[in-house]
Parts: C-alpha cells; sequence; structure tokens
C-alpha cells in the first residue's frame, strides 16, 4: 500500500521484475524469509517489533519502525504494503525507493495519471480519498 502525504492509501500488488531495492522477490517468499528481510532492514535492532496477525484466508506481517506490511496467502507473500509518515502508526518507508516511479509527494491524481485507473476509489466525506490497484 502507498500511503501518500495526503492519507490517500494505494495498495498495489508488486511485479517482481521491477526494480524494488530490498523489496526485490519478496513476492512469493515464505514467512520466515519475510521475517529475515524485516530483522535486515531493521539493521538487528531490537525496537523493530515484528507484528503478526493471522486470519482464516491469510496472515500479515508487519513492522510499524519500518512502515512495511506483507500479507500472506498459502503461506506466501502476495502483497506489499509500503506506508508514509503516521499512516495507520507506521513509520514512513524508506529502505528503498518506491515501486513504479512513485513518490510520497504524489497525489491520487498523480498515481492515476501515472499507472491508469485504479481498480477500487473508496473514502470521502470526513475519510481520506484512497484508490487500490488489485495488480500492476
Amino acid at each position: 500500500t502507498l500511503d501518500h502525504g495526503d492519507n490517500d492509501i494505494v495498495p498495489l500488488d508488486l511485479p517482481s521484475e521491477r526494480d524494488l531495492g530490498p523489496l526485490d522477490g519478496i513476492l512469493g517468499a515464505s514467512a520466515a524469509r519475510t521475517e529475515a528481510l524485516f530483522g535486515h532492514l531493521a539493521g538487528g535492532a531490537s525496537d523493530a517489533e515484528i507484528e503478526s496477525k493471522a486470519f482464516p484466508d491469510c496472515r500479515y506481517i508487519s513492522c510499524k519502525r519500518l512502515g512495511l506490511s506483507f500479507r500472506l496467502r498459502s503461506g506466501r507473500v502476495d502483497v506489499a504494503f509500503l506506508y508514509s509518515e503516521g499512516a495507520d502508526g507506521f513509520s514512513a518507508y524508506i529502505a528503498g525507493p518506491l515501486p513504479l516511479g512513485l513518490s510520497w509527494s504524489d497525489k491520487a491524481r498523480d498515481v492515476v495519471q501515472r499507472l491508469g485507473e485504479p481498480s477500487d476509489k473508496f473514502g470521502g466525506g470526513r475519510l481520506p480519498i484512497g484508490i487500490s490497484f488489485e495488480t500492476l
């Protein structure tokens, strides 16, 4: 998920052939590899608390200090969520470049211009407006 400075949230299924820096090859990874990546990105810091939440159809592994969360289905990563500062209590993701040439200063309209029409739009009124892309 990309959460822009205006709190728009954009979930992305990240294609592994893109330049994803430290996230390269994470799609399809096991939970153990995901947790090892968190440890690597945190530099072994003890304050990098890794949270795990299981649901009937999936599991989420997150590290708020790193601004990063993964969803696993059938034990494998299928989505990465990257957060900006303060979104859902996360720090900003700064471990590598944002995918697809995006930046935290992009607004929803910038993302649509770059990636095309989203598969879903949500929010409005008192809620931040968000867009999501099922696959890219």
